[in-house]
């Protein structure tokens, strides 16, 4: 649930900072997710993106997800 309601948080209020991908099977299934923020840095102008989460199943991750993910 605390998962849950932070995401939604997130993507509802952080928008378009914040972006939530998810890798999915070839029956359609969340299999992973990746969960990034693109954000001004400290000291300067300069965006800076970075990454908050990235998970990819243990069962799927002989199959590319993780890669792709970080492409996206």
């Amino acid at each position: 649930q605390r998962v849950t309601e932070a995401l939604h948080d997130i993507v509802a209020r952080g928008a378009p900072k914040y972006v939530l991908l998810v890798a999915t099977d070839s029956a359609e299934r969340v299999v992973g997710g990746l969960l990034g923020v693109v954000e001004r840095a400290l000291f300067t102008d300069a965006l800076s993106a970075s990454i908050m989460h990235y998970l990819v199943l243990p069962e799927a991750r002989m199959g590319g997800h993780a890669p792709r993910l970080l492409r996206a």
